[in-house]
């Protein structure tokens, strides 16, 4: 795939004829950091468990935007609330680099990346869910379009009741960051390094090649340019969404490795420079962000599962390239976390279509 937005010469004839590509969500084991890294893009909650006791978080916070109840849609039109024990957290990475202001409901910004993280009632596991930008979905008012069109036709309320109908649970918490937000904080870290899957030059840094294997991100502009990158790749944004992965798991492993998240100077540092690009709904207060940092400092590692949703591979709509959702697995998914059960089905053997 060398440009997702380009018209495929090979279009899918139809979503069940096509072949599943990441169809069936696998089991995969992190280490805590991992889920950290998830939480990273909502960066109050990964200093919660530390840095938001000190008394100056208020004004490393300062340039926070809040997002008032608007971002949320009318009553009427939301899921039922299947678990109100249970937390639902919509993470999503902006696609523009300026900082985000208090507009950020009405902007023309898309979302490149799409997570949810699900925290069940018990607090006794954690999943994290990734939605390819291009998955081709009906968006309340605007018809079938890319998800990542949601938050650009109808801003952030839009962008809740496509996901809810998707988990079929109500969205109980929303972080946007600015992509130049994470540039920000490989910048205050001095780098990172990574693990690159496929070596590749990136279009928005031509004159680097990252190599395959370990790589060293030495500043915010090359992170970027490496968590931005999916025209290089055979499978497009598939691959981009693990390059993010690593990439937030790394960053977070450094945070770890260097003391940085006990460290009072360095996370003001981190939290002042990436402030101007983060935006989280009222109801993350501080007090919040606190409570819900402690509880998932208590989950043990084993029970941390991250999950790409399930789809069919990729075809064409309106010249533009999409990735089919796979309807039935969706409708399973969608129950599991209406039951608050989303543990038990990913740990559940599923049989390989292409084996058949």
């Amino acid at each position: 795939m060398t440009d997702p937005d380009a018209p495929n010469p090979a279009p899918l004839p139809s979503r069940r004829e096509a072949r599943a590509s990441e169809a069936v969500p696998r089991k995969r084991r992190r280490r805590w950091p991992w889920i950290t890294g998830a939480i990273v893009l909502v960066v109050a909650l990964l200093a919660g468990g530390g840095y938001l006791w000190y008394r100056n978080v208020r004004a490393d916070l300062a340039e926070v935007t809040r997002l008032d109840d608007s971002v949320f849609p009318g009553e009427e039109e939301r899921a039922e609330d299947a678990t109100p024990d249970a937390l639902n957290i919509l993470l999503l990475g902006a696609d523009d680099t300026g900082e985000l202001g208090n507009d950020i409901n009405e902007v023309t910004r898309r979302s490149d990346t799409i997570l949810v993280l699900h925290i069940p009632a018990d607090r006794q596991s954690v999943q994290v869910m990734s939605i390819p930008r291009d998955s081709y979905v009906e968006v309340p008012g605007y018809g079938e379009q890319k998800i990542n069109a949601a938050l650009s036709e109808g801003g952030v309320s839009t962008a809740v009741s496509v996901i809810e109908g998707i988990i079929g649970d109500r969205v109980d918490h929303i972080g946007i960051i600015g992509f130049d937000g994470l540039g920000k904080m490989v910048d205050v870290l001095g780098g990172v390094t990574v693990t690159n899957d496929i070596g590749f030059r990136p279009r928005l840094l031509r004159q680097n090649y990252f190599p395959e294997g370990e790589l060293t991100l030495e500043n915010g502009t090359q992170a970027l340019a490496f968590v931005r990158e999916r025209q290089s790749f055979p499978d497009g944004d598939f691959q981009r969404i693990r390059n993010q992965q690593e990439f937030i798991r790394s960053i977070v492993q450094k945070m770890l490795d260097t003391g940085a998240l006990s460290n009072p100077v360095t996370l003001s540092n981190l939290l002042g420079e990436m402030a101007p690009y983060l935006a989280l709904d009222n109801g993350l207060s501080n007090t919040r962000l606190v409570e819900i940092a402690n509880e998932l400092a208590a989950v043990p590692s084993e029970n941390m599962t991250f999950f790409t949703i399930p789809t069919l591979g990729t075809g064409t709509e309106g010249g533009q390239s999409v990735v089919y959702l796979d309807d039935d697995w969706v409708e399973l998914v969608g129950q599991r976390f209406a039951a608050d059960d989303l543990d038990t089905f990913l740990v559940q053997p599923v049989e390989d279509e292409s084996t058949e």
